[in-house]
């Protein structure tokens, strides 16, 4: 078999045998061919039915190389490989028409069907068709649409035989190394074609921009990376319609360089540009770039990108998130005090029937003992939940959040006097108002009398608030204040907890 050219080298024969190796483990094999069900029952009759041909299938690759009628007659089934992706058959085919004589191949491929080549004299040797600068366009394009970068070493192979032929390359190649260049690590090679596009003066498209930036992300190269982004793309957020693969190119570019920049650590440029291709773009990111922004949002407690990215992925149901995330943007509701957050993390939890540990509710009460929430009476009511879902396994953990909540805070007045409306809620005394408890609904009539006695659970819950003020007074030095604190749980008929 003779390489694709009539003399020179023979460069590219020895990438093709190559090839056959990368092929077989890239597992793109040629798709089964159609059989008539009746077939075999055909032959055992004697009877030679031909089975009908299946109806041709949707091309799955748009070919851009434009082709004369010539080559579109001589590349038919080269052509028709790269549509349907039998990558394994394009060079095959390739290798078959330019091995054999002209005349030949035209018949194979073009429509002469039944017709005998035209005689030649014996003298005279029959000339074999040759690649020009549309074939290797074609087969450098099928290089390209191949998945991952196995085709690289043929591609440059092609493209070396080319020009050590003359041929001219054109910007549509170049463009389709760019593409090949983005799955691939080969900084060096990228390098060179932008080079030679800038010698001859081709203009690197927004699509041939995006594969280098893809490139660029892939070398971890991601300052360069967001300088060529927003020096050549960001102008021009619009995708463009000459293309039908323009903005699916450009949201892939997106997402690329979201979760590239948010797995960095980058988490505030990420968020900025999701929120710019967010208003930009006319479909949603990818569900990998939502959990990466996301899940490195959380992890590194962003209040803003986590709060954006969780109203978009809960709303608009994007992923349901795992519970090691809901954990981690709990963690950030109750470190910047935002009930809403807290209230929707909780109740997906609660759909998927998981049991709240003391941490969940430790979480809850520090959120709501911030300064900025200011809510005791629902911490309290937070507390008496605890109490009677898991007893008194967590107190200690509630006593060192309510206390390292206020500390510092000089609010422990105000912390005393909350819970002593508590306590008198519970215990029915007149002139007790309604707790507005989270999660804890609270029946008040004006009927209650003081006899109506609480449960011993709930008042036994209260000594974690009360053990808290008290080693509050005492760290500040209001013996006094301590004690009548202290006194509350005689006044109650509060047992101490063991944390006492």
């Amino acid at each position: 078999m003779t390489p694709l050219r009539s003399n020179g080298p023979a460069t590219t024969l020895r990438s093709l045998r190559r090839w056959r190796c990368l092929h077989t483990a890239a597992q793109e094999a040629e798709p089964p061919r159609w059989k008539n069900p009746s077939s075999s029952s055909s032959s055992s009759n004697g009877s030679k039915k031909e089975a009908p041909a299946p109806p041709p299938a949707e091309p799955a690759i748009a070919i851009l190389t434009p082709l004369s009628a010539k080559n579109k007659l001589l590349l038919k089934d080269v052509v028709s490989a790269i549509e349907n992706r039998r990558y394994p058959s394009v060079f095959q085919h390739a290798q078959k028409i330019f091995s054999q004589p002209i005349a030949t191949a035209v018949t194979t491929n073009g429509g002469l069907q039944g017709a005998s080549p035209p005689e030649t004299p014996s003298s005279t040797p029959t000339p074999t068709p040759t690649p020009d600068t549309e074939t290797y366009s074609l087969l450098i394009e099928a290089c390209a649409h191949f998945p991952g970068c196995l085709m690289q070493e043929l591609a440059f192979a092609l493209f070396a035989e080319m020009k050590s032929r003359n041929l001219r390359p054109t910007t549509l190649i170049y463009h389709n190394l760019l593409r090949l260049l983005s799955t691939s690590p080969d900084y060096l090679k990228r390098a060179l074609i932008l080079r030679e596009m800038k010698d001859r003066w081709f203009e690197v498209t927004p699509l041939g921009w995006g594969w280098v930036i893809r490139g660029l992300l892939k070398d971890h190269q991601f300052e360069l990376a967001l300088e060529t982004f927003e020096r050549k793309l960001l102008p021009l957020l619009a995708p463009t319609t000459t293309n039908v693969n323009t903005s699916q190119i450009q949201q892939e570019v997106w997402d690329d360089l979201i979760t590239s920049l948010a797995e960095k650590g980058e988490v505030e440029e990420a968020f900025r540009l999701a929120k710019m291709a967010h208003d930009s773009l006319s479909t949603t990111l990818a569900r990998k770039t939502w959990y990466s922004l996301l899940t490195f949002a959380a992890r590194g407690m962003y209040r803003d990108a986590t709060l954006w990215a969780w109203r978009h992925v809960y709303v608009s149901s994007i992923f349901p998130p795992d519970d090691g995330l809901l954990e981690e943007i709990l963690l950030v509701a109750s470190r910047y005090a935002i009930p809403s957050l807290a209230t929707d993390v909780l109740r997906v939890m609660a759909r998927r029937g998981i049991t709240f540990q003391h941490h969940h509710y430790a979480a809850l009460v520090e959120m709501y003992l911030d300064p900025s929430v200011n809510e005791p009476r629902k911490a309290f009511a937070v507390v008496r939940i605890m109490m009677r879902a898991l007893g008194g396994a967590g107190a200690k953990s509630l006593v060192k959040a309510i206390v390292g909540c206020v500390k510092g805070n000089n609010r422990v007045s105000g912390l005393e006097s909350a819970l002593r409306k508590d306590l008198d809620m519970l215990l029915g005394r007149s002139g007790s108002g309604s707790a507005s408890g989270a999660g804890e609904s609270s029946t008040s009539s004006s009927n209650s009398t003081a006899s109506s006695k609480p449960t011993k659970l709930a008042l036994n819950a209260m000594a974690i608030p009360i053990t808290a003020i008290t080693s509050l007074h005492a760290r500040q030095g209001h013996l006094k204040q301590a004690w009548d604190c202290y006194n509350l749980l005689a006044e109650s008929g509060i047992t101490p907890t063991a944390d006492w």
